[in-house]
């Protein structure tokens, strides 16, 4: 049964994400694009979904990703807004008109300067940029712990200010078991509900070089709700419940974890709080016919996806 966005289509939800740029925040965004554009869905589609970032270069980025990948689609100004994170306030105004996020443990960082006429001190200001979770020609990465640290602090801090009501948290590669204890408890104490993301094998991109949302879902997907305490006074009981994972030889799709998130704000409860395990499965070979009107699809195969979410509460 349906209980997220698509149980009441006609209250329509801003959903913003965060790192946009990246290629798995850019497909996300794309889906979201797409579901907005379909009234079923229950997302709304003014002036969302909304890519929150920190320079210019993710309104490239993600204009890059759905020019490729959804067929020409393309995102106004409009849909994109710069703000400083390591200011809380400056963020949580943002979220003020959104109701759900989506969002990473840990990005791909990359200093940049500041885009001029936003929040710059002086022409040669830098911030740090980031992505979700790589982004393809990103010249100097940058491993900065600490900074990891503040964006997510920082991103659930303004949620809490922005009255924001949902938030989908994908882990993204490299989030230690310490780190995935970090933000397990900064979570359960924002007071706001979340779905939480796991993957049960390294994640990787398909390989096809044509992949677009027609292709759609790639895999069969298991997903389980990981057992274990989650309160506020033991937060992390679920991380020692779920132990430590072996990624040894399982993958799980990038663009199959993208159209999941946005699967998981449309069928799951925005009420509860959850944590699943996610697993690939088989290739899947169905494809559209000739003729099937992708109009109506936001990604294909995507009714797999509620199917599987059906038994999560």
């Amino acid at each position: 049964m349906v209980k997220g966005t698509a149980a009441t289509p006609i209250k329509k939800k801003t959903i913003a994400v965060f790192g946009a740029g990246g290629y798995l925040g850019g497909l996300t965004f794309g889906f979201l694009q797409r579901a907005s554009s379909l009234f079923g869905t229950g997302i709304s589609g003014t002036n969302s979904p909304r890519a929150i970032a920190a320079t210019s270069v993710t309104a490239d980025s993600v204009n890059r990703l759905l020019g490729k990948h959804f067929a020409l689609a393309q995102a106004s100004e409009n849909f994109f807004t710069l703000r400083d994170f390591t200011k809380v306030k400056s963020v949580a105004r943002t979220l003020q008109s959104v109701d759900g996020v989506v969002m990473g443990t840990k990005y791909q960082l990359e200093k940049r300067p500041v885009t001029m006429g936003t929040y710059e001190d002086s022409p040669n200001s830098k911030t740090m940029e980031f992505f979700l979770d790589e982004r393809y020609g990103t010249m100097n990465p940058v491993e900065d712990e600490e900074m990891d640290a503040v964006l997510f602090k920082n991103t659930v801090k303004a949620c809490m200010k922005g009255d924001v009501k949902h938030m989908v948290v994908i882990e993204t590669p490299s989030t230690t078991i310490e780190e995935r204890v970090t933000c397990a408890e900064i979570l359960e104490r924002s007071g706001i509900t979340y779905t939480y993301l796991i993957m049960d094998g390294e994640l990787v991109k398909c390989g096809d070089l044509n992949y677009n949302f027609e292709k759609g879902v790639q895999n069969t997907m298991r997903v389980k709700a990981v057992k274990g305490t989650r309160t506020q006074q033991n937060p992390a009981g679920w991380v020692t419940e779920l132990g430590e994972l072996s990624t040894d030889e399982k993958t799980v799709l990038r663009e199959d974890v993208a159209a999941l998130a946005v699967q998981c704000l449309l069928s799951l409860d925005w009420k509860s709080s959850r944590v699943l395990l996610v697993q690939s499965g088989d290739k899947i070979n169905a494809v559209p016919k000739k003729g099937y009107r992708m109009d109506k699809e936001w990604c294909y195969n995507s009714q797999l996806l509620e199917q599987t979410l059906a038994s999560i509460a």
